[in-house]
């Protein structure tokens, strides 16, 4: 399976935002650009996956993880229960095509 420049490019992008979020900003304060840079990991992996047309729960799944990320990004009340939702759905996602791999592999 080849991947197109594009995705590489973002892959790489996300990458490095793992990197940077976890050698400069993990035990910095809640701030935007923290919540973005912790976010741009997962939402690379998302957007590749929809730009190389793979299967919609799967960028959906990675979409929500990426929201969960934002959301606990925050260290504000509203933010724990959205981000704990987005997590449950984007685990429901994950859980399905599990499932559906497992039983399509039986027959």
């Amino acid at each position: 399976m080849a991947l197109s420049a594009i995705s590489w490019a973002v892959l790489v992008l996300g990458a490095a935002a793992a990197l940077l979020y976890g050698f400069r900003y993990l035990n910095h304060p809640p701030s935007w650009m923290r919540a973005l840079i912790k976010t741009a990991a997962v939402a690379s992996l998302a957007f590749a996956t929809g730009f190389e047309q793979r299967p919609n729960p799967l960028a959906l799944a990675l979409v929500l993880s990426a929201l969960g990320d934002f959301f606990l990004a925050f260290d504000k009340k509203w933010s724990l229960p959205l981000g704990l939702f987005s997590f449950l759905l984007a685990q429901l996602l994950y859980f399905l095509m599990f499932f559906g791999l497992w039983i399509a592999a039986d027959h």
